[in-house]
This record gives structure tokens, C-alpha cells and sequence, in this order.
């Protein structure tokens, strides 16, 4: 075993290229090698990762200081503020007894503060490295020993025990995924998921300003029963938006929720976020992010107490 640790430590060395930063560029690298036969990914303690994350740090946010742009091509923003639904999970996660994920960190806003409020295992699953550096960063010292930083494309590289994991959170992540792998997504999560297991998405909906142009197409598509109405692949707003993909996947809570309850979940809560001040472009009647919190079976940790 030790072995294989190390071949997989050295594959990851020799993997790595680096180009050094510039007053405009942060370093590039290849990172996914580098996972120490563990499928949670890289402990952000490891000695290693120390000289490859020197002088990183989370770009300045955007005018009004609700954004932040990512350091990954195609991945948009995180907003600086964390939303009402991500404060839920953070706020019963003292209660948790295996470990959390979440899905598309980003530079933390909730990767951190789960990890202050909890006692166990974060799993920090994000396709950029340069962004999971940044996290690693900017999370006080005494929790890097908890902070696990992976590299797998979600979901279709990664993969973790069943019944392993106590909560999965996923904010605006969805919305660059197909149907069929958002689809194929929670079925793995609802397998990673302990009995009474905690998921909360939130993502974008179809009541945005950058999406009334599509709305004839969207309402069509309603019409037409389609599983998954909201896919639009000329989403000209984002095209002229720097590092972001065109393509943009808007949903309804009953669309999501229903392909939630398909793959065995039970909503608990659903509702629409009020993104306005967060995202002004957006803002549109109030209803501009829609967040779900879903179970697997059994008890809430906080009926269980």
C-alpha cells in the first residue's frame, strides 16, 4: 500500500507544470493524479501542497463585493455571501457523524465555515485546483487536517463509499450540467448518502432577467412534457460574460424535485432564493435561485436529537 501511495505521490510530481505567475496569472497544473489512493482526495495539511499553493490567494471581488471570479475556465463566479439553505446544513452540522461534501467549493464561503462548525471530514470536490489551493488558503490552519481537496469531475469520476457520508451540498453547479448527468449525479449522492442523509442544491432558475429571451423556448419545452425543459444552448448573455460557458441549464423547483423523489430522495424543503442583491443582472421578481433540501429516509439529524 505504501507503495502505491508513494508511485501515485511521484506520478503526481512529475505531473505537475507549472507556469508562474505573472500580475495576471495564477500558476496551471495538472492535479488529478495526485489523490494518494484515498477517494477522498488530498489532506490540505499535506506538506506537499504547501510550495504549489505559495501566493495564492482569491482574486478581489467584483464591484459591490458579492463576487468573486473563479480561477477555472467555464466556472463563472461564487458569490461572497452564503445562502440561507447552505446556513441550514452549516447549522446542524455539529450534528453530523460521517464526513460532508460539497460539490463545486469554489474558494469556501461554505467550505470553511462546515468545517468550523463541525467535527468531521469536509470533502472539497471542485475540477479546478487552483481554486482548491486558494480554499486550502484561506482555511485556518487547525482544519486543514479535516479539508480533503479532490479533483474528480462531478459525478462522473468520483466515487465514494455507499452509506459514507452525512450531508452533500451542491450550490450553482447544476446549472452547467445536462439532465442525464444531473440525473446520473444523484443517484451516486443518494447512494453516498447515510439513512436520514442530508442533500442541498441550489441552482439557477428559469425567473432570471438574463433568461427572459428564452422563455417562449422554455415554455414551449414545458409544454412539450420535456424532462428537462430548461436547457438552453444559446444562452447569448453568457457568451459575452468572461470565463463562463454559454451553455445554461435554468430549472423549476418541480422539475428538480421531481428528478430528486425519481432517485429516492424526500424533499424537505423547497423553495425560491431571492438573488437580487447578490447578482443585480439577474434580478427579476424575487425568485432568481431555486434550493432544495432533500433526505435519504430515516430521521433529520435534528429530529433525531
Amino acid at each position: 500500500m505504501l507503495m502505491k501511495q508513494n508511485s501515485r505521490f511521484l506520478s503526481f510530481l512529475v505531473g505537475v507544470f507549472i507556469l508562474f505567475k505573472s500580475a495576471a496569472s495564477y500558476a496551471v497544473f495538472e492535479y488529478k493524479s495526485f489523490q494518494e489512493n484515498h477517494a477522498w482526495g488530498v489532506q490540505a495539511s499535506h506538506s506537499a501542497l504547501g510550495p504549489l499553493s505559495d501566493g495564492l490567494e482569491m482574486p478581489e471581488p467584483k464591484p459591490g463585493g458579492n463576487l468573486v471570479q473563479v480561477l477555472n475556465t467555464g466556472g463563472g463566479t461564487m458569490t461572497m455571501h452564503m445562502n440561507s439553505f447552505a446556513q441550514e446544513l452549516v447549522a446542524q452540522a455539529k450534528t453530523f457523524k460521517k464526513p460532508i461534501v460539497e460539490i463545486g467549493p469554489a474558494f469556501g464561503v461554505a467550505t470553511i465555515p462546515l468545517l468550523e462548525a463541525s467535527t468531521v471530514p469536509v470533502i472539497a470536490d471542485d475540477r479546478s485546483a487552483e481554486n482548491l489551493l486558494v480554499l486550502k488558503n484561506r482555511t485556518p490552519e487547525q482544519y486543514r487536517d479535516r479539508l480533503y481537496l479532490n479533483t474528480a469531475q462531478f459525478p462522473e469520476e468520483i466515487d465514494l463509499e455507499p452509506n459514507s457520508v452525512s450531508a452533500v451540498l451542491i450550490c450553482r453547479v447544476f446549472h452547467f450540467l445536462k439532465g442525464d448527468v444531473i440525473d446520473q449525479g444523484l443517484e451516486k449522492v443518494y447512494n453516498w448518502l447515510e439513512d436520514g442523509g442530508l442533500l442541498v442544491v441550489t441552482t439557477a432558475s428559469p425567473f432570471q432577467s438574463t433568461v427572459i429571451p428564452f422563455m417562449d423556448d422554455y415554455q414551449n419545452n414545458k409544454r412539450n412534457h420535456l424532462r428537462w425543459p430548461g436547457h438552453d444552448y444559446n444562452y447569448g448573455n453568457r457568451s459575452q460574460m468572461p470565463n463562463i460557458d454559454p451553455f445554461l441549464h435554468v430549472m423549476e423547483i418541480g422539475t428538480l424535485s421531481k428528478a430528486m423523489e425519481e432517485a429516492g430522495f424526500e424533499i424537505v424543503k423547497a423553495e425560491y432564493l431571492d438573488q437580487g442583491e447578490v447578482m443585480p443582472t439577474l434580478k427579476l421578481d424575487g425568485r432568481e435561485t431555486t434550493a432544495i433540501i432533500a433526505r435519504k429516509g430515516g430521521k433529520l439529524y435534528s429530529e433525531s436529537k
